[in-house]
């Protein structure tokens, strides 16, 4: 996430470009009180699934109720946890940060990802 920003890119321009996903109107249902984005590579890793009948709300309700798990037992603006997402098993990184007008937001990336 970081990276974005050092290339010249705010977390706007991100959004609209579609490098970040914004998953806030799900993340807000599941109890999370932040606005919530995620890399394309997590958001390609969530899309995925061995099973036909499980539909895309299903696969995005589910990695949002670990991240408020993992978020519940942590009181650091840096949470690595692994997550199954049926077909791979992923690592990710939530970092809290500060959007463009000092408002705390949730980016979600894989482990390995810059």
């Amino acid at each position: 996430m970081n990276n974005i920003q050092e290339h010249g890119y705010n977390r706007n321009e991100s959004l609209l470009k579609g490098d970040l996903i914004d998953i806030t109107p799900f993340s807000s249902t599941i109890g999370i009180p932040l606005p919530v984005h995620l890399t394309k590579s997590v958001w390609k890793f969530i899309k995925r699934s061995k099973k036909e009948e499980s539909s895309l709300m299903y696969r995005i309700a589910d990695f949002l109720l670990k991240l408020r798990h993992e978020l519940k037992f942590s009181n650091e603006d840096r949470i690595e946890f692994t997550y199954d997402g049926e077909i791979h098993e992923f690592s990710v990184l939530a970092l809290q940060q500060k959007d463009a007008h000092g408002n705390p937001v949730l980016s979600v990336k894989l482990i390995d990802e810059d």
